[in-house]
């Protein structure tokens, strides 16, 4: 992954994430546990992950969104749920006018989003192995209100401990802006966050 310039963090608006919260128990858990997977991905995604998805294939990404929540509240440990129905690449512009796309890649199981120049990878891992008990990992539920959606999270210690999500959440059944899915990165360092938001289509 390339570096994230600070022109890159100030671009999008100021917002706090509800999922925050469990990323900064996740990293508590980190420390407490010692088993974290660190670290930036760089891997690029597959060929199969570059297929753009269009406004036709909304309607079944807001029903695979709906089934992983189903799963992730029956369970938030398991993996059998899988990340097939998200595949795919959505593509849109940011608030300032700037290219910006999420790539899911089911079969590496890594949420890549693009800004401009930028992207950043977050694969889907066990961050966390609490002994005696099964591994936690760092595929979260990201939903609101009707709108089912997920994020993967990533922290990264060091003198200036960083969090980082990448999150898709359905579009409402109606059209218009609140049809369109959530598509976005968070950046979280000193408890300040930031979030650069990609608006599908545009």
């Amino acid at each position: 992954m390339q570096a994230i310039y600070p022109e890159f963090i100030s671009a999008g608006k100021l917002h706090l994430l509800r999922p925050v919260a469990s990323m900064l128990t996740g990293a508590a858990l980190c420390a407490l546990f010692s088993g974290c997977g660190g670290g930036r991905e760089s891997s690029a995604p597959s060929s199969a992950a570059e297929r753009n998805l269009v406004a036709a294939d909304l309607p079944a990404l807001g029903d695979c969104l709906g089934q992983i929540d189903t799963a992730l509240v029956k369970d938030p440990r398991q993996h059998a749920l899988g990340l097939a129905c998200l595949q795919g690449t959505l593509r849109g512009l940011t608030a300032d006018g700037s290219a910006c796309a999420l790539q899911v890649d089911a079969e590496s199981g890594v949420f890549r989003f693009e800004y401009g120049r930028q992207a950043v990878s977050i694969k889907w891992q066990d961050i966390v192995f609490p002994p005696g008990g099964p591994a936690i990992h760092n595929l979260e539920r990201a939903g609101a209100a009707a709108r089912p959606g997920v994020q993967l999270s990533r922290f990264t210690g060091g003198p200036k401990p960083v969090t980082e999500a990448i999150l898709l959440r359905a579009g409402g059944r109606t059209g218009g802006s609140v049809g369109m899915p959530t598509i976005a990165y968070q950046y979280t360092e000193n408890n300040q966050s930031t979030q650069i938001e990609c608006r599908f289509g545009k």
